[in-house]
């Protein structure tokens, strides 16, 4: 089975692929839930202020969900991160501690909820790193869109941080910094994603991401093939259950 660790999309569901859609807004979960009311297992759900959206308003409202309904239905609903958060240096209108603030209290909200956080990255790596302590207290990190060196990767690792890196557009287009910790990565610690945004007619195929991995990492016999799959399977289970 295909696994998308991140994406935007909720809609034409293909029920060979496991996925963990991202929200940002209010609008967006709530039409979700409406159009799915009964959501099935292998579709998981995260919320989170995006450092591009920041808003106050839909962190209440996360926090709201969270105090407001009982665990067994939020299991039940499959809300299962926190993301994506993080900071953004290029795309981003809201100063440093704006993104820190947001940053720093989402993290301790995962921690206190033994929740996984989807963190978004431009240029932040210095941001994190000041964030170390707290990240090495998550559940687990899923660096989503990883651009990053391998030797920045290796630093979360090295310091006890249980991430996650994935990769999906930065390969197909041939991101070199993204290929190339592609290769260095053990399977154990690689997630795969779209990031595809439910507005767009156009959007990556979780399948030419696996491709190109497979490609990458020199993956050629069935066997093999099935392996990778199954691992890929095990790292999403670990991170969203």
């Amino acid at each position: 089975m295909y696994c998308d660790f991140h994406t935007h999309s909720y809609v034409n569901n293909d029920f060979n692929i496991k996925k963990c859609i991202s929200f940002y807004d209010k609008v967006s979960f709530e039409n979700f839930l409406n159009l799915n009311p009964k959501n099935d297992e292998k579709t998981k759900l995260a919320l989170g202020v995006h450092p591009w959206y920041i808003d106050e308003e839909f962190f209440s409202y996360i926090k709201s969900l969270f105090s407001e309904i009982s665990s067994k239905k939020l299991q039940k609903n499959n809300i299962s991160a926190i993301g994506e958060i993080g900071f953004d240096f290029v795309k981003n209108d809201y100063d440093l501690n704006c993104q820190q603030d947001f940053f720093a209290k989402q993290l301790d909200f995962a921690i206190n909820h033994n929740l996984p956080v989807i963190i978004h990255n431009v240029k932040g790596f210095h941001n994190l790193v000041q964030n170390i302590k707290n990240l090495k207290n998550v559940k687990s990190c899923v660096f989503h869109g990883y651009s990053g060196t391998y030797e920045e990767a290796m630093y979360f690792l090295r310091h006890n941080v249980n991430a996650f890196f994935s990769f999906g557009k930065n390969i197909l287009n041939n991101s070199t910094k993204s290929l190339d910790c592609l290769k260095k990565l053990p399977v154990e610690k690689i997630g795969l994603e779209t990031d595809c945004e439910i507005s767009k007619t156009q959007n990556v195929k979780i399948e030419d991401v696996y491709k190109k991995v497979f490609d990458v990492k020199k993956i050629k016999n069935q066997e093999n093939i099935n392996n990778f799959m199954i691992q890929i399977e095990h790292n999403f289970d670990s991170i969203f259950t």
